[in-house]
C-alpha cells in the first residue's frame, strides 16, 4: 500500500470511527453498537501505527480496551489476549517500556489463565517481552523469557522455522552485550543454519547473521574467521559496512490483520 493509499485508507476509517462513535453514544445499551464502536477503534489504531503515527494508534488502543472492560460486552479471554499485545506493541515503538512491559505480561497472564498455550502469538509476546527487558537492563528476565519464546515457537512452528531463527538470533545479541562470546557465536550459527535453508540466498536476514559472525571472531581475534563471514555478509549485501557490528535484533509485530 502507498503512503497516499494508506492516508486515504486512514480518512476512511476516521469518518467510520466518527459514525460508529455517535450510533454507540446514542445507544449506550445496545451491546452490537458498543462493539462496533470497539473493533472501528482498532482498524484505525492498526492504520495509524502503519502510517507511523504511533502516539494516534496508542490513543485508539487505549480507548478500545477501557471500552472493551465494560461488562455487557462479554468478551473472551481470546479478545483480551489480543488487546494487550496491541497495546504492548504500539507503546513498545513508542518507548514507553514500562507500560510495554506491563501489557505483555497482562497478554501472558490472561494466556495461562484462560490455557491459550496453542496460540502461536504467545511465542511473539515472550520475545518483545523480552527485548523490552533487555532495554530495561534486565538481561535475567531477557534471557527467561527468549527461552519461553524458543519453546513457544518451537512448538507451534517447528524448531527449523524462521521464528525460531529470529529467536536464536535475539539471544545471540544478548550473549554478545553480556560478553559471552562463544555463546554466542553458535547462537548465530543456529540462527544461519535455520535461514540458510528457509530463505533466499540474499535475504537480509542471512546477511545480518554473518555481519554478525564476523563481528565475533574479529572481537575473539580470529581475523580469518571474521573476513569468511564478513565476505559472505557483503556478497549479496547493498552496503559494503565499513566496520564489523552486531546489529540490532527485531520485535516481532503479531498484530492481526
Amino acid at each position: 500500500m502507498t503512503e497516499e493509499e494508506l492516508q486515504e485508507e486512514i480518512s476512511k476509517a476516521n469518518r467510520a470511527l466518527i459514525h460508529a462513535r455517535r450510533a454507540a453514544e446514542s445507544q449506550a445499551k445496545n451491546r452490537q453498537r458498543q462493539i462496533h464502536l470497539i473493533e472501528e477503534l482498532l482498524s484505525l489504531g492498526r492504520l495509524r501505527v502503519a502510517a507511523g503515527e504511533i502516539p494516534r494508534g496508542v490513543s485508539c488502543y487505549r480507548e478500545a480496551v477501557d471500552r472493551s472492560k465494560d461488562s455487557v460486552l462479554d468478551y473472551t479471554a481470546s479478545d483480551e489476549f489480543t488487546w494487550c499485545i496491541w497495546m504492548g506493541y504500539c507503546l513498545d515503538v513508542e518507548g514507553a517500556l514500562p507500560e510495554a512491559r506491563d501489557f505483555y505480561e497482562d497478554a501472558i497472564a490472561i494466556a495461562e489463565k484462560n490455557q491459550l498455550d496453542d496460540n502461536e502469538r504467545t511465542g511473539i509476546v515472550f520475545n518483545n517481552l523480552a527485548m523490552v527487558y533487555r532495554q530495561m537492563d534486565d538481561d535475567d528476565n531477557a534471557a527467561k523469557n527468549y527461552q519461553l519464546a524458543l519453546e513457544s515457537f518451537s512448538t507451534q512452528k517447528g524448531l527449523r522455522s524462521i521464528e525460531v531463527a529470529d529467536v536464536l538470533h535475539n539471544l545471540g545479541v544478548l550473549s554478545y552485550f553480556g560478553d559471552r562470546y562463544t555463546e554466542a557465536i553458535e547462537y548465530f550459527r543456529q540462527a544461519l543454519s535455520i535461514r540458510t535453508d528457509q530463505l533466499p540466498d540474499n535475504h537480509e536476514d542471512i546477511c545480518q547473521c554473518y555481519a554478525n559472525l564476523a563481528a565475533l571472531y574479529k572481537r575473539i581475534g580470529n581475523d580469518e574467521e571474521a573476513k569468511l563471514y564478513y565476505d559472505h555478509s557483503t556478497k549479496y549485501s547493498k552496503d559494503e559496512m565499513a566496520n564489523y557490528e552486531i546489529m540490532v535484533s527485531r520485535k516481532m509485530d503479531g498484530t492481526p490483520q
